[in-house]
């Protein structure tokens, strides 16, 4: 299995306010402009909020003009640390940064601007983006006084400039970046050999001149980012009508609660808001082309190339993906095999037991992952069996299986691979050709970070069409039926569950900005703090670490009379945090999983209220 192994979460920022602000006349005559109220809040204030928010610990301000204000700031939030720059009405935003360098010291950070007003990904796409050196743009809008940048088809910067005469612009500069603390002094020499002749040298020049000069310098190209640099009036009156509103929208305070089940996931508040639309009904045409998009959308995480996949959508949890490959792909006089080894690979033996399907169940321990020989023995026994079945990851217990593996003896042996990859689709690396699935399943409120109530099968289009002959075991749950509706109308056969496919909309544009990358390192991430927090709580596991995922850990019960799960889990519950019992029927236990919008600090926030719940009941 390819791993993912994350740098240390961004925790530094710096934001730079140094200058006058003399377009916006009297306005600053005894403000900073980064005090200039927008939205009923000022902008140096938003963007404080935002970091803190985000995870940011310690927030750099290179201040200057009225240097007093940024100075009373600090004294209400203890993560500023204000920087003042004696020359600032000579010099420029190269000499501010350059000259916070002792403040930095060796962190890596954030650099932006104090002018800005931002939704929240701005700052979080580049703290989950595992690129070091980050420049962040949008594509090119009505924007007037902007950087335009260029970049190579590796999304290194090779140029930007205010005249967007002079390069092939593919967006806007934000305002905002991420810098490796190496990259930092490099630029820092660099610019030590400029600093007499070019104090009022932009960053932005600094950056283009390092990448030229071959360091990296990556851009992260976001489209749909509601953002604006407001540097007059007329910005002031642009930002107030046309993006505050949504930023309000956005910003709404859904309390966040912090889910550590298998599901559904702690998912962010944009995707909750893409449900609040206008009543439509499904049969129009519009939502005949969201669903499109959206089934084309899933072909690609799973990596499956169209037209020889699709996708086929349900409404539903995901078991019912389970009782729609199992009871539509099983020909005629024809076995399936279960490798079984955890409560969904057992579901599945359930669903050929109510379908009376012949099947064959092997069974292994749920403490390791299924024995490779043993497959390859029972389908040389069994020339009958036409499908071979295997969760991917056992939410259960936390066990990987090899199903790149067992697909390969499928194939073998002329069977067709089916994976529930329900808790893996999207989280950890999967790809549908390599790894010899011909079928795999999930559902929105997973690894998507979506809502409860949409499902989809993604498989071979020729297995679906050819199993339109098979025996039709079920009305509602049938995959070629569904399949068919879709290529003739573009629409479910039954009633869609609407809102939900908004959410899982959004929740797929925010994963395809991110990238899968990075949003493996995050789970990676998540999942190696709740191992050291279970272990520094003297906590043992109940898995392999060799054979685990990467997102799920399983938590043994403390050996102790005073244990109770149901007072731990209310406790936590009560505070915020969400934790669900194993599914091991031989050893108690319970689950700890990095499913989800979560990140270290949520982690380390959990573990002080685990800590006292477990202290409440004599468990020090």
């Amino acid at each position: 299995m390819m791993r993912y192994i994350a740098n240390e979460p961004v925790k530094a920022a710096v934001v730079m306010a140094a200058g006058m602000g003399t377009r916006f006349g009297h306005y600053t005559d005894y403000i900073p402009k980064g005090f200039i109220e927008c939205g009923g809040i000022s902008m140096i204030e938003r963007s404080i909020k935002t970091l803190i928010e985000s995870g940011i610990e310690h927030i750099i301000i290179g201040t200057g003009y009225h240097r007093e204000k940024y100075e009373s700031l600090a004294k209400r939030y203890s993560q500023i640390e204000c920087v003042f720059l004696p020359r600032y009405a000579e010099t420029n935003s190269m000499y501010t940064l350059f000259n916070c360098r002792e403040a930095i010291g060796d962190d890596d950070f954030l650099l932006l601007e104090s002018d800005l007003i931002y939704e929240k990904r701005a700052i979080t796409s580049l703290i989950d983006n595992p690129e070091q050196t980050i420049m962040l743009i949008t594509p090119a809008t009505k924007f007037q006084d902007q950087y335009y940048v260029a970049y190579d088809e590796t999304h290194q910067l090779t140029m930007c400039s205010t005249d967007k005469t002079q390069l092939d612009a593919k967006g806007e500069l934000v305002g905002i970046h991420k810098l490796s603390n190496s990259f930092f002094k490099a630029m820092c020499l660099d610019y030590s050999d400029k600093v007499d002749e070019q104090p009022k040298l932009g960053y932005e020049y600094e950056l283009l001149s390092m990448a030229q000069n071959g360091s990296r310098v990556y851009v992260h190209n976001i489209a749909g980012l509601h953002w604006y640099e407001i540097d007059d009036l007329s910005d002031l009156s642009y930002a107030e009508k046309e993006v505050i509103p949504y930023l309000n929208q956005s910003g709404i305070h859904i309390k966040r609660n912090v889910l550590l089940n298998p599901g559904p996931a702690t998912t962010t508040d944009t995707v909750k808001m893409a449900q609040v639309v206008p009543d439509i009904c499904p049969r129009e045409k519009e939502f005949a082309g969201l669903m499109k998009g959206l089934r084309s959308d899933l072909c690609k995480v799973a990596h499956a190339p169209e037209p020889e996949y699709t996708s086929v959508l349900f409404c539903g949890s995901g078991t019912i993906n389970i009782d729609i490959c199992i009871n539509s792909l099983v020909p005629e006089g024809k076995k399936i095999l279960v490798v079984n080894n955890g409560a969904y690979n057992s579901r599945a033996v359930e669903v050929c037991q109510m379908y009376h399907i012949p099947h064959i169940d092997l069974k292994s321990s749920v403490f390791e992952q299924p024995n490779l020989d043993d497959v390859e023995k029972t389908l040389k026994e069994n020339p009958d069996v036409a499908v071979v079945y295997c969760c991917h990851h056992e939410t259960g217990t936390g066990v990987l299986n090899p199903i790149r593996e067992i697909g390969a003896l499928a194939h073998k042996y002329g069977a067709i691979m089916i994976s529930d990859t329900t808790s893996s689709l999207g989280m950890i690396p999967f790809d549908i050709v390599k790894d010899n699935v011909d079928f795999c399943m999930a559902s929105a409120q997973k690894g998507l970070m979506a809502m409860s109530g949409l499902s989809f099968v993604i498989g071979r289009r020729s297995i679906i069409e050819a199993s339109k002959n098979y025996p039709t075991r079920s009305y509602y749950c049938n995959l070629y039926m569904q399949y068919e509706c879709f290529e003739k109308t573009g629409e479910m056969h039954f009633t869609p569950p609407v809102q939900t496919i908004y959410a899982t909309i959004q929740a797929l544009k925010e994963y395809f900005e991110v990238g899968e990358e990075a949003k493996f390192a995050r789970h990676r991430r998540v999942y190696e703090a709740l191992k050291k927090g279970v272990a520094e709580l003297g906590l043992k596991e109940a898995i392999k670490d060799e054979i685990q995922s990467g997102l799920v850990v399983s938590v043994k019960y403390p050996n102790s009379p005073n244990w109770s799960f149901e007072k731990v889990h209310d406790y936590c519950y009560e505070r915020g945090f969400t934790i669900y019992p194993g599914k091991i029927s031989t050893t108690n236990t319970f689950r700890l999983c990095a499913l989800g919008t979560l990140d270290v600090q949520d982690v380390k926030d959990f573990f002080v209220v685990l800590k006292e719940g477990l202290n409440s009941l004599g468990l020090s």
